[in-house]
Order: C-alpha cells, then structure tokens, then sequence
C-alpha cells in the first residue's frame, strides 16, 4: 500500500451486522463529509483503497457506485474518482484514543464523548479504539494496528498497562498516559493525572469531627477510590470487604448487585443488633450501594440513624435512595473537559498543563451528617 496517498480509518469485519459494502461506504462517505477529502480532491486509486480497507475490487466499486448515487464523487474511467463534496474544511490532525473493552465504563464514555466533542470543535479528528482480549487477559490490537496505519498526531490511553504501552511505543507515535502517575514507557509525553484518592483528607476530617470509629468499605474489587491508608492513620478502625460478582465477573449491573444484597440479607439475618454494623459504610461504587441499601432498608436498618452512609457514584447518577447521600463523586463532563484542554495545549506546541488532574470531589450529604459542619453547605 503507497504512502503517498491519505486513508481513512477502515475498520470492516465479518462480525458486523452490516455487510462490507455498507461499513466500507460509511467510512468514505465520513471522510467526505468531515473534510478528510474535500471538494475537487481524487480519492486513492481503487486498488489502494481496497488494500487500505481489505475487501475486493467488487465491493469498492459497489461503494463508489453508492457515493455516486449520492452527489459525493465523480468516478470518470482514466482520470479518477474525483470528490463532489461542498465542505472546504480540512481536519489539523487526529487524535487516537485507546481503551481496553473491560474499561468500557459509563465514566469513561461519556468522557470520551466529552474529549471527542471538544477536539473536533478545534479542528482536531478523534476518533476511538477498543481494544478485545481472550481468556488470558491478552489484548487483541488488530483494529490498534488498523487505525495505526493513518497519519496520527497523538494516542491517548487511561491506566498503565505494559502490553499496551509497549504497543504504543512500538508505534513510534507520541502518546499521552491518563493514570496515577507518569509513565517512563518510551514514546510517552506525558501523564494527565488521575488522583483517585484526592478526595480522601476532606472526608477524614469529616469522620474525626463525627467521631467515627469504625468504617466499613464495601465494593465489588479492590478499590483505587479508598480512603483506608488516611484513615488508618489517623487511628480510625477500618474493615475492607469485597464481595465477587457472579462468576466473577461485573459483566452486567445484576452481576454485582445480587451477591451484595444477599450478603447483606445474610448478615442481617438475625436482626440489626447482631450484625456488627459499623459507624459508617463506604460503598465505592453505586451499584454496590443501591443493592446494600436496599438490604439494610428492608430489613430495619435506619440511614444515618442506624449508620451512617458514604457512597461513590458518577455525577449525574448514583444510588436511589430517599434522600440525598453523601458522596464521593466522579464528574466525566468535567473529567473530558480537562482531558481536551490538556491535549489541545500539547498539540498547540505548548506541552501539557502541570495542573491536568482529574480527581473525585467529596460531597456531604443527610446520610454523614457531620455536627457544625453539614449548615455551612453540603459541598466541601
């Protein structure tokens, strides 16, 4: 395949409900009506297309057959299939974002959709890669090898893992980690911290003031949203406990709600007096926290009066519960926004921001009430 011509991001498979002909002409049909081909330009030669989106020479022309139809090309025998699109608009470049499918949280889509929206507002093309793993946890990169294979300015990624970060650096492509702390992997350019406990001082003090004792936190796995080193330090008794989804797996909302209710049915079996509550639940995820609540309210147990309740959730949901909790908060609005900014000041030429940092927030709420604290406001 020549590299002197432009190709879009090709990602057919077999696998779509949708045959070659309308995944290869959908990717086209983008690339016109987004710029990467604009008005007057040639696409590749046919057979450079079909090589770039590895179907044959029958399906490329069904699908420039169908942009015909549609106004957006010219196909003139000896001279090329010349663009008819009106836009004038040509992207800066395009910014990549690799994720693993098991990551595919609502946090970070919506972050995504956020990063997405602000980028192609300054010109920039993003676009997003998931990654498949098999039973072993190893990743796929077929589709990364794929995308790869357009001109690329930047790869974004969240977390730190080796075999990714390998394949990026392989890559030769400048990539940006967002994670807990810099990366040293060759290629990196650096990090958009990810502080998941920058929540954990504001609420300690909240429990030192309330005269917390004992905190009990609750999740599905081990959390990077704990605060149990602050406070342990500060010599407040902390038990952690994980309860395993079905089949230890969180595949679907279900999968971690039933074994936390019927853990806690379990535990309040013998009524509330004996089921060793302790001063105050740290629930951190909100699946957890609306199955456990649910359990302690159907069997007598009174928030905050009983204990008192904590929960993570993502801004703009969280656990149903009568009255408003009190949280620790992700916001994937926020999140994308400071993700853009740092990524549009890197590709402006002026490096990334020091004070990039996406952080939960904590939030006081009824179920902590906390004495002298909670009348100057709910927010901390």
């Amino acid at each position: 395949m020549s590299n002197t011509y432009r190709f879009p991001l090709f990602a057919t498979t077999r696998n779509d409900e949708r045959t070659l002909v309308s995944q290869t002409t959908d990717v086209l049909r983008q690339a016109i009506l987004t710029g990467f081909y604009r008005s007057g330009e040639k696409l590749p030669p046919m057979r450079e297309l079909c090589k770039a989106a590895g179907v044959s020479m029958i399906v490329m022309n069904d699908v420039v057959a169908k942009l015909a139809e549609e106004g957006l090309v010219n196909p003139r025998r000896g001279v090329g299939c010349e663009v008819l699109g009106k836009g004038e608009f040509i992207w800066k470049g395009r910014v990549l974002f690799v994720v693993p499918e098991s990551d595919g949280t609502y946090f970070v889509n919506v972050m995504l959709g956020t990063i997405r929206e602000a980028l192609m507002k300054e010109g920039w093309l993003f676009q997003q890669v998931t990654l498949g793993s098999d039973d072993n946890s190893n990743h796929d990169f077929s589709r990364l090898n794929i995308a790869l294979r357009v001109s690329t300015n930047l790869v974004l990624t969240i977390w730190e893992r080796s075999d990714i970060l390998n394949a990026l650096a392989a890559s030769k492509i400048p990539y940006v980690t967002i994670a807990e702390r810099h990366s040293n992997a060759p290629g990196s350019v650096g990090n958009i911290k990810y502080s998941h406990r920058a929540f954990a001082s504001a609420f300690v003090d909240d429990c030192l003031a309330a005269g917390i004792k004992k905190v009990e936190q609750v999740g599905f796995m081990r959390s990077t949203f704990t605060a149990v080193p602050n406070l342990r330090c500060v010599g407040i008794e902390v038990k952690e406990t994980v309860i395993s989804p079905i089949n230890g797996m969180a595949s679907t909302i279900m999968d971690v709600k039933q074994p936390v209710m019927d853990f806690f049915i379990r535990r309040l079996a013998n009524g509330k007096s004996k089921a060793d509550l302790p001063d105050l639940f740290y629930f951190d995820d909100d699946n957890v926290a609306e199955a456990a609540l649910s359990a302690l309210a159907y069997n007598g147990v009174k928030v905050p009066d009983d204990v008192r309740v904590v929960a993570f959730s993502n801004a703009g949901l969280g656990p149903c519960f009568p009255g408003p909790l009190a949280r620790v908060e992700m916001n994937p609005v926020v999140s994308g926004k400071i993700v853009a900014r740092a990524v549009h000041s890197y590709l402006s030429g002026n490096g990334l921001p020091e004070d990039a940092i996406i952080k939960p927030e904590y939030l006081r709420g009824p179920s902590f009430p906390v004495e002298n604290l909670t009348k100057k406001g709910s927010k901390r």
